[in-house]
């Protein structure tokens, strides 16, 4: 098992910032939809950020772009649970003040956003076996006493 350091963004906080940032520099955060690629030279802004994710896909015609749905289990938040680990066979957890966040699926090609139940169960279940393998028995624990 090897242990290393890392940073990450949390999502939430990390967002929450971004736009004190914009607000506080005079910025403006507008909603707005556009049906073509055309509609965009209608903003008066001379810098636009692409930020439409899979929409870029049928506003810029962009066949490259290939959807990847991607779920994740989150549980209620631990403050005791200060780690984050990833392992191959059962996924990756990140705590977060906002919830531990439990991952994950890949599935390439899927634009449904549906959550899938039985995908859920089988990231629970991946973590709770990680979990169980790492418990002592009643014999090994009472070794250490």
């Amino acid at each position: 098992m090897a242990y290393f350091d890392t940073m990450y963004v949390e999502t939430g906080r990390y967002l929450r910032q971004l736009i004190r940032d914009i607000q506080t520099a005079g910025g403006r955060i507008q909603v707005r939809d556009f049906a073509i690629a055309g509609d965009l030279s209608s903003l008066p802004e001379g810098l636009i950020f692409n930020c439409t994710g899979l929409g870029a896909r049928q506003l810029f015609g962009d066949t490259d772009l290939t959807p990847i749905r991607g779920q994740l289990a989150i549980l209620l938040p631990q403050p005791e649970v200060q780690y984050a680990y990833s392992f191959k066979r059962s996924g990756y957890m990140f705590s977060r003040p906002d919830g531990i966040i439990l991952g994950g699926t890949s599935e390439k090609g899927v634009t449904d956003p549906t959550p899938q139940p039985g995908d859920i169960a089988k990231i629970l279940n991946g973590h709770q076996n990680l979990f169980n393998e790492y418990r002592c028995t009643p014999r090994q624990q009472s070794s250490f006493t």
